[in-house]
């Protein structure tokens, strides 16, 4: 598949078997390859490993904002509380945004940049029902491909967009005068080189409507970067996060690119962060006890990694929402 997609990238071709579409790139981004590579890994390793609702971007243990329970699939012998916290970090993000409530925006069109295996656009799409047009963007063909096959079986194919492209090309995609009222970016920056990540903001600003929201998640740099260490040695670019950010250059970037910051805190809390990467560490281990391989022995160790590190204050994860003024 993989070879495949890369041959239609470089030949310009459009094959009706792709279940979605590509968008061609002028300018191919060297750092793309090594994403893609993350996430090569069957879909159903995953899933024994951070959930069955394949949310990867942490998870809020206090139920105050939830105004749903996740039932998991008929048959599941997994924990649910992974899918139950990752759902509801991104309801108290939603919430944050001011775009749920019965005086919520209307919402026409839906960007979300890395979708991932696709259940927040699911999420989205059953959340705001008035929206007909929810497109999605992902590097990985791997979990386009999964994301089309989860999004038919839940009947949105016809509302749901997808397509292969970088972030640094969301100015290619099509009808450009039908701005996005709401945009998703949980867990892709730290993938973002720096001219990447300063590109995208900027094109995103143009393609956003006067008072659209953008909800970002990421893990930032509490200390200088040149002070940072690891405490396993930085031998391996564990699944494509080696561009380091601080707060400091997160939020400028932000406002340089024209963006009203609404509101920025540390969401989840260190300790619920610590939590969700203890328990994806004890999935590895328990469903693969002689090693997982590949991406998801990368993530084993930056699970513990992290974990002290957060511990220590020397990152956390920031919930971030962005205006449109």
């Amino acid at each position: 598949m993989r070879d495949m997609t890369e041959a239609l990238h470089k030949n310009s071709i459009s094959l009706d078997t792709f279940p979605y579409q590509i968008i061609e790139t002028k300018n191919p981004d060297s750092y793309e390859k090594k994403v893609v590579q993350t996430y090569q890994e069957d879909p159903e390793h995953w899933r024994k490993v951070i959930g069955d609702t394949l949310l990867f971007q942490f998870g809020v243990y206090d139920n105050t904002f939830s105004s749903q329970t996740f039932t998991p699939p008929s048959g599941s012998n997994r924990t649910s509380k992974l899918d139950e916290s990752g759902i509801r970090y991104f309801e108290q993000q939603l919430f944050l945004a001011g775009v749920t409530g019965s005086d919520r925006p209307t919402m026409k069109r839906i960007l979300d940049i890395g979708c991932g295996w696709g259940y927040a656009l699911k999420y989205l799409a059953e959340q705001y029902p008035e929206c007909q047009r929810l497109d999605g963007i992902n590097v990985s063909g791997q979990q386009l491909s999964h994301c089309s096959k989860f999004h038919t079986e839940k009947g949105l194919q016809d509302r749901i967009n997808l397509f292969q492209c970088n972030a640094k090309d969301i100015d290619l995609l099509p009808d450009i005068d039908d701005p996005y009222d709401l945009v998703v970016m949980r867990g892709v920056i730290s993938h973002f080189s720096y001219d990447l990540f300063e590109t995208v903001m900027e094109k995103l600003w143009k393609r956003m409507s006067t008072g659209g929201s953008v909800i970002i998640s990421d893990n930032l740099y509490n200390i200088d970067l040149n002070a940072y260490k690891s405490d396993t040695p930085d031998e391996v670019d564990r699944l494509a996060c080696k561009y380091r950010k601080t707060p400091e250059y997160f939020h400028t970037i932000m406002q340089k690119s024209g963006f009203f910051i609404q509101d920025k805190r540390v969401l989840p809390s260190n300790a619920d962060a610590v939590k969700w990467l203890l328990e994806i560490q004890n999935n590895i281990e328990k469903h693969f006890p002689r090693g997982a391989g590949g991406a998801l022995d990368e993530l084993h160790v930056m699970c513990e990694n992290m974990a002290v590190a957060i511990v220590k204050n020397k990152i956390s994860i920031y919930s971030t929402v962005l205006k449109k003024p």
